[in-house]
């Protein structure tokens, strides 16, 4: 196996313990039907290094869900990353994540992912940190999830829309060293 392979499936591993532990599954009764989970490699970086986050949509609830299978950054394109100082002020990044849902595709039913019970879809992010412009310090991380699908598109009762309103990650804590 390649070392970015081996390193893929480690990352997908510790997001698969997270879970577990954070009991965000349907057998724990959350109340919240999907659920973002966010993960890091690791929490202290030089300002020189790659950091390289998990974004997991992970079904909590004990019914099929269906979600817009193509996973993009930006409001527009479904996930927003969100970086907090040490005072919980957002950090604005210098570059913004402008990613869009293709039009064409919101209606081809293969740009759609049903998530039974207890599974997940997911997107691996790596970012040079010396882009992101941050002084060193602590931060925090965090994902929304928009979908960047209104309800029209899809007549399902299940489906994860736009309409239903953001969802917030779990916090990753993030230290810049010197």
């Amino acid at each position: 196996m390649k070392s970015g392979a081996l390193e893929s499936t480690m990352s997908f591993m510790r997001t698969a313990v997270l879970i577990a532990l954070l009991g965000l599954t349907a057998a724990s009764g959350w109340t919240e039907p999907l659920k973002v989970v966010l993960s890091a490699e690791r929490t202290k970086y030089a300002i020189s290094d790659r950091l390289t986050i998990q974004v997991v949509l992970v079904n909590a609830s004990e019914e099929p869900i269906s979600v817009y299978r193509i996973l993009q950054w930006g409001y527009a394109g479904g996930f927003v990353l969100h970086v907090y100082d040490e005072k919980g002020d957002e950090v604005h990044l210098r570059a913004y994540d402008d990613s869009i849902a293709i039009p064409s595709t919101l209606n081809k039913p293969d740009s759609y992912v049903t998530l039974d019970p207890d599974h997940l879809l997911g997107i691996l992010r790596t970012d040079k940190l010396a882009d992101w412009e941050l002084k060193p310090g602590s931060y925090t991380l965090q994902v929304e999830y928009r979908s960047p699908v209104p309800q029209s598109y899809r007549k399902d009762a299940r489906f994860w829309s736009r309409d239903k309103g953001p969802l917030r990650s779990n916090s990753v804590p993030l230290q810049i060293l010197p």
